[in-house]
């Protein structure tokens, strides 16, 4: 039986380390004049969209956040302003990516048993804290995380696929 740590953390760190990638491939693009760093902070899909800045805020959110909120048995959506730069952004995402690894299995494995009562404005749910990590906090980080790639492919950054997938768990033959 696979447990919750093996299907959560493992997703969370692999994503998260791509999307420092991007971060880093979009620090290159703009310390070469290819791009401006605050276009592509504000840049988004469409307008009712949120820029590029707060997708990647909130693949911190949706991965450290909904561990936090496990822990907290509470949940509600972290109402923050994003960091107003390139380099705040992948800090941001860097210590993420520290605390999901100094995560232990037995720690997020116990989770399992538990409910976690997610709050936003009149909404009021309760998840066992499986179905919060595979129904809510995994399908909005990959959300986010796609949408920030959108944007960058949209901004003409040379990155692809491999960018977004990452380090994967397979052996080359």
């Amino acid at each position: 039986m696979t447990k919750l740590y093996d299907v959560v953390v493992p997703q969370f760190a692999r994503t998260l380390g791509s999307t420092a990638g991007f971060l880093k491939i979009v620090e290159q693009a703009c310390g070469d004049g290819n791009v401006f760093e605050d276009e592509i902070l504000r840049s988004r899909i469409h307008p009712e969209m949120h820029p590029f800045a707060y997708q990647v805020k909130s693949t911190v959110e949706h991965s450290l956040g909904s561990i936090k909120a496990a822990r907290a048995r509470f949940a509600t959506p972290n109402l923050e302003q994003p960091p107003d730069s390139l380099r705040g952004l992948l800090l941001k995402v860097e210590a993420a990516q520290r605390e999901l690894a100094a995560l232990t299995a037995d720690e997020v494995n116990g989770f399992e048993d538990q409910e976690i009562r997610f709050k936003w404005k009149e909404t009021r749910l309760t998840f066992s804290a499986q179905d919060f990590f595979l129904s809510y906090a995994l399908p909005n980080f990959y959300f986010h995380a796609t949408t920030a790639y959108a944007i960058l492919r949209m901004s003409g950054l040379a990155i692809g696929k491999l960018d977004f997938l990452g380090d994967l768990p397979a052996r080359r033959h």
